[in-house]
């Protein structure tokens, strides 16, 4: 079954950083692992006014934090550019990386959440934007490696989820591999669609 939760946020609002009406509202107290979809051209503005909330994320005492693949690491700069106090950390061409056994892919996933706690230096109260997940994947001498590819997220998410600390992972696709989206479908809470509707944005809640 699924169930649908709407709600609306001016445009104008978005471009001011008001908290009023947030996107991430629509959420409530529900956290894990939810996919962003959204118009691709509107991709800055709509992600920029979030992460710009400041009295949003004051009053909500959470932290916002973006993780750029290697595709979208001139978008998350760019952001970040206008979000001085939203932490960003690229990360390197983890699809590069010719890895050797299954243990091997599952520290990479447990070494990826340690550095985003180390880095921000909390564990809790936090949404993480993940733009181009679609773009993290393992590979072995022969190429891209689906089971290395499993254990990598498992240990990745696990990790950054085990202690239900009130965690969001928003993923955010666009282009990269097909099975890294259909393997993250087994992790997605719901999907949050945000979209442009008469001067102001919808926001729908899906959960699968």
């Amino acid at each position: 079954m699924v169930s649908e939760n709407d709600g609306r946020m001016d445009i104008g609002t978005v471009r001011k950083s008001s908290f009023i009406g947030h996107p991430l509202e629509v959420l409530g107290d529900t956290y894990g692992v939810f996919e962003l979809l959204m118009d691709t051209s509107k991709i800055k503005p709509i992600l920029s006014g979030m992460l710009c909330s400041q009295e949003y994320w004051q009053q909500k005492s959470r932290l916002p934090v973006v993780l750029s693949t290697f595709p979208f690491s001139t978008l998350a700069r760019e952001i970040s550019s206008s979000c001085p106090s939203t932490p960003l950390y690229q990360i390197g061409n983890v699809e590069r990386m010719v890895v050797g056994d299954s243990r091997h892919a599952m520290n990479l996933g447990d070494q990826l959440a340690f550095e985003i706690f180390s880095t921000v230096m909390r564990i809790s109260d936090m949404d993480i934007f993940l733009l181009g997940a679609s773009n993290l994947y393992i590979s072995d001498r022969k190429g891209f490696q689906r089971d290395f590819t499993d254990v990598f997220w498992s240990s990745f998410i696990s990790s950054l989820l085990i202690r239900n600390d009130r965690i969001r992972l928003l993923v955010l696709s666009r282009g990269g591999l097909r099975y890294v989206d259909d393997l993250l479908t087994g992790y997605i809470v719901a999907r949050l669609r945000i979209e442009v509707s008469d001067q102001s944005l919808m926001t729908r809640l899906i959960y699968l």
